[in-house]
């Protein structure tokens, strides 16, 4: 039986596929529409779907598979209809397939298009526009200093500009542009220095308007900061997967005020679950059990929430120097800050208070992937240099691979002993200093609220935490610490006899107490302490060291970057990228100082001397605005648009040092 035969399909059998055909999609959308309540107050109803959606829907399924299979089906089972019939089904199957392919496909295109989902918003074009703007004044001026080089003196510039000057970059814009084509054809003799000045007067937008793209844009960034941060092993795989369907979730619905948060707190928040298990873990037989559920819930809430909190604040900066300033940015910076804020608070208290072991251990797997991305970098660059072959270059980087596989977290942890926390905080310490440390340390304990110490008394001890959170603060600086963290680091300096900031327990408190004269007795556990204690001391002799009003941030990332040095009496050394001197005295001077960077030889006259080395491209942005505040803050600025992804310039010129100098710690 075959089914070109007349007999068995006519010329209405056509009709009968078209009309079928249009049933078809009518059946479909009258479907969706059924479901219409379900879709519009489902679990998810901040991004419930709407008219344009539900048509939108009713076109994109392909309809065929399943139909052309069963109707094979009919066609070959002859038994109780006649061939015409089942050679009419076969046709209509085969039939609808093939015009849902021929023409939804472009139907699809086309209701996309008119409904607004396809294709650059009113705004998104505008932003384009004035992109070009600027691209056309680069653009003329590298035109300019081409021309006045001698590069390329046989060119003819007049042609050279008529092929890819800005004339011919705004022509091609704007006709991609529906409000460019809008301009041509009302200004069709536009000139590239007018043509912004007609856009701004043709085309306005709402602040609502501006609001929603500013508020796109955030998103956009934060999807690409959570796979930075995925991609240098500082949060797990499914904290980006639960971060990134949350961000596009939010990009669905940028009409509205942020609440990632919320969303990611419903993710996270197993608070009932976790006091069962607390429960049920205080019986001896499922006590283990329950213990490492309860580790992985908590481990598994600390990373993505703390991940939210860094990669949020990581956008609003990169958004702050990128695009300026501006109301609409500022309202979504604001509602940003808000998520940050509720997820902070999140952290501290149910994850921070009450299980600090999970932190700890979050943190010694997240450094761990720090090295090894670091490790990746160099070998990649020393080989880019030529120091080393390809076969070492990939024994190299498989040894870096395989350890970054290997490196699992714990399914559970436990509080590091004292040894083990002054061990890690005190590295350049042998084993007798450590043991000197414990000897001489003892454990006090406080109350929540309860005033660790007053500013202005006199004092000759820090505390350094075990459990809890504590404030500090002065009118000068404002901080709240937690486990691993030294409370009144500065007050164990010699430069300090009394307490220049005061401190109170927000939790209650397990503290280690480091009394002065224990820390001066070794000159390696002094050098930790400067580390620990350099922001505090730029930021409290700022205006000692004409900083100006240079922001916390920018001081940070200057003792972040910057390598710390401890010299004796009457060693010599120069600063070739510029310095700060945070304790001893020089023939040139006492600390603190500044030293502006020169091939300048100077010499310890004090006991000792620590030293705050500037990285090397700090020293040459100073160099360049004769300014150490000016200099730091354009150093700052720089290296946020370098780092980030999109940006691929390196900034490092020099070699990799692989030497190690023993008097040389870098703060990580």
């Amino acid at each position: 039986m075959e089914i070109q035969d007349s007999s068995h399909i006519s010329w209405g059998d056509f009709g009968k596929l078209f009309g079928l055909f249009f049933f078809i999609h009518l059946a479909r959308a009258l479907t969706m529409l059924l479901h219409f309540p379900l879709l519009k107050w489902g679990a998810k109803k901040a991004f419930k779907v709407n008219f344009k959606q539900l048509f939108a829907m009713s076109i994109t399924v392909l309809k065929g598979p399943i139909t052309v299979v069963l109707s094979l089906i009919v066609y070959h089972n002859d038994q109780g209809t006649s061939g015409q019939f089942r050679a009419l089904v076969l046709f209509l199957a085969f039939g609808v397939t093939a015009l849902t392919i021929c023409l939804d496909t472009h139907l699809i295109k086309f209701v996309f298009r008119k409904l607004g989902f396809e294709g650059l918003s009113g705004i998104q074009e505008k932003i384009m526009l004035e992109v070009t703007d600027s691209l056309m004044d680069h653009t003329e001026t590298q035109i300019a200093t081409l021309r006045a080089s001698k590069q390329f003196p046989s060119a003819d510039w007049n042609y050279v500009t008529s092929l890819v000057g800005s004339s011919r970059l705004l022509e091609e814009t704007l006709k991609k542009a529906r409000f460019g084509k809008t301009i041509l054809r009302v200004h069709p003799n536009v000139s590239p220095e007018n043509y912004l000045q007609v856009l701004d007067s043709q085309f306005r937008f709402s602040a609502s308007e501006v609001v929603v793209e500013k508020r796109r844009r955030f998103f956009v960034t934060l999807k690409a900061v959570y796979w930075e941060t995925f991609s240098k092993g500082q949060c797990s795989g499914s904290t980006y997967v639960m971060l990134r369907k949350i961000a596009n979730l939010c990009l669905d619905s940028t009409h509205k005020e942020m609440q990632d948060w919320k969303l990611l707190e419903h993710e996270l928040n197993n608070s009932l679950l976790i006091r069962v298990f607390e429960t049920f873990s205080n019986l001896s037989v499922f006590k283990a059990l329950c213990k490492r559920i309860i580790f992985y819930y908590m481990r598994r809430a600390y990373d993505a929430a703390g991940t939210f909190c860094k990669c949020h604040v990581e956008t609003i900066r990169i958004l702050e120097e990128l695009e300026g300033t501006g109301e609409a940015l500022e309202l979504v910076i604001a509602e940003a800050r808000l998520q940050v804020t509720s997820g902070t608070k999140f952290i501290k208290e149910f994850v921070v208070d009450a299980y600090p072991e999970v932190v700890s251990e979050t943190q010694c797997y997240q450094a761990s992937k720090a090295v090894l991305v670091f490790q990746r970098e160099l070998i990649q660059e020393i080989f880019e240099q030529g120091v080393i072959e390809g076969l070492e270059y990939e024994n190299l980087m498989n040894f870096v691979d395989q350890t970054w596989k290997s490196i699992k977290p714990r399914r559970s942890s436990k509080d590091p002993s004292l040894q083990e926390v002054l061990k890690s905080r005190f590295k350049d310490s042998p084993d007798t200093e450590i043991k000197f440390l414990c000897e001489n340390i003892k454990f006090v304990s406080f109350e929540q609220n309860q005033v660790l110490f007053g500013e202005g008394q006199e004092t000759n001890c820090a505390y350094l935490i075990f459990r809890g959170r504590v404030q500090e603060e002065s009118n000068w600086m404002f901080q709240e610490l937690e486990v691993g963290s030294i409370v009144g680091v500065l007050h164990l300096l010699p430069e300090f006899s009394c307490t220049v900031t005061s401190a109170k327990a927000v939790t209650s408190v397990s503290a280690a107490v480091l009394t002065k004269s224990v820390v001066l007795e070794y000159l390696n556990i002094l050098k930790c302490i400067y580390l620990e204690a350099s922001e505090e001391v730029l930021m409290y002799n700022q205006e000692a060291l004409n900083l100006g009003n240079l922001r916390k941030e920018c001081i940070c990332k200057v003792v972040v970057e910057s390598t710390l040095k401890l010299f004796k009496k009457q060693d010599k050394f120069s600063l070739n990228s510029g310095g700060f001197i945070l304790s001893g005295e020089l023939l040139v001077g006492v600390a603190p100082l500044f030293l502006y960077p020169s091939d300048e030889t100077f010499t310890v006259s004090s006991e000792y001397c620590i030293v705050l080395e500037f990285p090397f491209q700090l020293g040459a942005e100073i160099v360049s605005t004769c300014n150490c505040s000016e200099g730091i803050s354009s150093y700052c600025k720089k290296q946020l648009t370098t780092n980030f992804k999109w940006q691929k310039t390196k900034t490092q010129s020099k070699s990799p040092n692989l030497t190690e100098d023993p008097n040389v710690t870098q703060r990580s």
